[in-house]
């Protein structure tokens, strides 16, 4: 009986790298034995690390154009949450690529889903692309801005070890391109509802850090504006408000011994090793991607609530269904 060379996930998975990667340097290598990409007589590496690159695989290896290695990429079903053998097989994979200054990237189904015509994978994998190509530039003009500074003017924008956020290469990147379904849903709640950007008011985001490396954003808007609503005859203005929570994967296990349970800390304070490392790749910092996605998924409940109740606004002057804000009464829907 044949066997499939990649399962129904994986095999989408790799429809969205080479689809992503076809008009780039980058080349991309479905299940490529860990052989092929570190070498196995590295003192770097114990017995059992050994061991395991020459039985192990990595689902997706991402080259450059000097064949050398720049991503690997692991899908995880739910089989990895399941088997403890498998959580092991991770680990020793996390840490053979961190001590290599490989970068590895965990996704899973949610990063396969499509969102105003793109999915979470595809985003990542532009982001990283662009990095690569900017960063350079992005780095230099930074430094030419610091060079045209007084002492007294370097020490304003550098205030604490932290770069002002207006001359930050990160920030001016993350800016430079948001997630694409924001800017879409924007569009048409101000086409189709008169709704502006400036009606749409964040409530903040909150971060929450979780002992199995994961963070956790959650965003809060409201229309901050009345909506004219006609029920059974009845007019009122109503405010509405939103939150919506992101869980990703910011930090993955590098040792055995550690469990969820444990801090992070207190393990490292035991055995002078922290127990994790990060999932982040180049052109994408974990917390900076939640937050965008929950902002996102938050204006898509606006949208989604404007569309369900739009038999229900009342129109008013240029078919616009809002008015200035009056009074506190706010509705949320979470």
């Amino acid at each position: 009986m044949l066997k499939k060379f990649l399962n129904t996930s994986e095999f989408k998975s790799l429809k969205i790298i080479e689809k992503i990667l076809r008009n780039s340097n980058y080349k991309v290598y479905p299940s490529l034995p860990l052989y092929a990409v570190f070498d196995n007589k590295d003192n770097e590496f114990n017995r059992e690390e050994k061991r395991y690159i020459h039985e192990s695989t990595f689902d997706f290896t991402i080259f450059n154009e000097k064949s050398l290695p720049q991503l690997a990429i692991e899908f995880d079903g739910p089989v990895h949450d399941i088997y403890k053998k498998k959580k092991m097989s991770d680990i020793k994979k996390n840490r053979i690529c961190m001590k290599q200054g490989l970068y590895l990237l965990r996704i899973r189904d949610f990063h396969l889903k499509e969102y105003e015509k793109i999915t979470i994978l595809e985003y990542i994998l532009l982001r990283f692309i662009r990095w690569n190509i900017e960063q350079k530039k992005l780095v230099q003009d930074m430094y030419d801005f610091f060079e045209s500074l007084s002492e007294k003017e370097f020490e304003e924008y550098t205030r604490d070890g932290v770069l002002d956020p207006s001359i930050d290469p990160t920030v001016i990147f993350d800016l430079r391109y948001p997630f694409p379904g924001i800017e879409g849903i924007k569009k048409r709640i101000l086409n189709i509802y008169g709704i502006q950007d400036r009606d749409i008011f964040s409530g903040g985001i909150e971060m929450r850090f979780k002992e199995d490396g994961s963070v956790t954003h959650i965003a809060r808007k409201s229309l901050n504006a009345s909506i004219a609503m006609t029920d059974n005859g009845v007019t009122k203005k109503i405010n509405i408000k939103f939150s919506t929570p992101v869980n990703l994967l910011w930090c993955i296990p590098i040792e055995k011994d550690w469990n969820y349970s444990e801090n992070q800390y207190d393990y490292f304070k035991k055995s002078d090793k922290w127990p994790t490392t990060f999932n982040d790749i180049p052109g994408v910092f974990v917390p900076n991607l939640a937050e965008t996605l929950a902002d996102y998924f938050t204006l898509k409940k606006i949208e989604n609530w404007l569309e369900k109740n739009a038999k229900k606004l009342k129109k008013v002057a240029n078919t616009k269904c809002i008015t200035k804000l009056r009074g506190n009464q706010v509705k949320d829907y979470l």
